[in-house]
């Protein structure tokens, strides 16, 4: 079963969405909610390992382009500096 949340504020929503076995539905949860030609994968330095670059094969092996960009940690007020800025970007980005 999946779950699907909105989160942000209306107008200016994301869906989130829990469940078990997203990872090999991606590329379809990809075209749904976020359909681009190239994707990118933000992780930091310890999540990275983990998760980040199975997202990141899991979209090539599927044909799209993705690239990971993993940064070190950093303490929640720098990170809050950071997510906005990438948000502003044109890219489509998947958080991990």
């Amino acid at each position: 079963m999946t779950i699907k949340i909105d989160i942000g504020a209306p107008g200016e929503s994301y869906p989130a969405l829990i469940g078990a076995g997203l990872l090999e539905q991606l590329p379809h949860i990809l075209d749904e909610y976020a359909p681009s030609y190239r994707y990118a994968v933000i992780s930091d330095d310890q999540v990275g390992p983990l998760y980040a670059r199975a997202l990141v094969e899991r979209c090539r092996s599927s044909g799209k382009k993705a690239e990971l960009y993993s940064f070190p940690p950093v303490k929640s007020r720098k990170a809050g500096r950071i997510g906005p800025s990438l948000l502003r970007s044109p890219r489509r980005w998947v958080w991990t």
